[in-house]
């Protein structure tokens, strides 16, 4: 009788650590992580795969035109910047292309520095007082005329959908004066 007990209790053991693990195997994965970098702190991350892309912007205290970077995931699992969009030369915007690069009109007028392929392992960026600083999950260009109006723009709602890109305030995430690190890392949970 003892023994049927103890071998009751050892599958049941066994049945929670599978059951477990289970539920661990289906939440792991790449992601990328924001951090609040001033306290460590994760403030969120986003499931994305090789090939995904991610896009950060905010409104240039200059010109008042919207300025994007993005990123893209590539199969080995790294971070590269890819594109930067914007409207207008000025203060610590690029205005000669680099080795392999390209600079193009866009039809909006933006301009289009792209090819830049340059890898990060992480990157930081202040979350402003002035404008926010947008983070959009997916390819914008299908749906870029109406992100621009999003980007930089302190939204009622934190997270917005806007066709398949999701758009997502910084400073809902880590603070009006804040500092957000971005980092594309394997998570277990």
């Amino acid at each position: 009788m003892f023994h049927k007990k103890r071998g009751i209790g050892a599958a049941a053991i066994i049945a929670v650590i599978a059951a477990a693990l289970l539920i661990l195997s289906q939440r792991s994965g790449w992601y990328l992580v924001v951090t609040d970098a001033r306290t460590g702190q994760e403030a969120a991350r986003y499931p994305l795969e090789a090939g995904d892309q991610f896009a950060v912007g905010f409104i240039h205290s200059v010109n008042l035109r919207p300025l994007v970077d993005v990123y893209q995931i590539s199969d080995d699992h790294q971070m590269y910047a890819e594109e930067t969009i914007y409207y207008q030369f000025g203060a610590g915007v690029q205005t000669q292309v680099n080795e392999g690069e390209t600079m193009t009109i866009g039809s909006d007028n933006a301009i289009v520095v792209g090819s830049i392929h340059q890898l990060f392992e992480e990157f930081t960026c202040s979350v402003g007082v002035v404008s926010d600083r947008t983070l959009m999950l997916g390819d914008i260009h299908p749906e870029y005329d109406v992100l621009k109006d999003l980007i930089g723009v302190f939204p009622e709602d934190a997270v917005q959908q806007v066709g398949d890109v999701q758009v997502v305030s910084l400073s809902a995430l880590v603070g009006r004066e804040g500092l957000a690190s971005f980092r594309y890392e394997y998570r277990w949970f």
